[in-house]
């Protein structure tokens, strides 16, 4: 027992040891990355208007989605809940469908002049 901790005493004898500026700052990067914004943010569906962190959610083109599954109840259609229909979409649009979406969901895309669609969805995985 004691051979086994002077070798330990020896070994650790200049502990701790300055760390290197390269392993100083690659282990601030990992870091920083790890509790950055992006990584700890979270977002709504789309769908439910749960938030979710990024890894737990999905990027889904709004034509991948069968509109019909989202229509809305004839009694939200009522003027008291003052939602809005209008998406500004066109496939929701010419769709004919009132669907009920969170428009915090919504991805902004810029319009590449073959497709006119403004925006995708961000769907939670228990949603998608």
């Amino acid at each position: 027992m004691n051979d086994k901790f002077d070798l330990m005493e020896e070994r650790y004898a200049d502990w701790p040891r300055s760390i290197s500026k390269v392993v100083a700052n690659n282990a601030l990067a990992e870091f920083r990355e790890s509790v950055g914004y992006d990584s700890l943010r979270e977002l709504p569906c789309a769908v439910c208007s749960g938030l979710c962190s990024n890894e737990h959610w999905t990027v889904v083109s709004v034509r991948e989605i069968n509109l019909l599954l989202l229509e809305a109840s004839k009694y939200y259609e009522n003027p008291f809940f003052e939602v809005d229909f209008v998406y500004g979409h066109p496939y929701i649009c010419e769709s004919g469908c009132k669907i009920l979406l969170d428009k915090d969901g919504f991805i902004e895309r810029g319009t590449d002049g073959k497709n006119d669609d403004s925006f995708d969805l961000q769907i939670c995985n228990g949603c998608k």
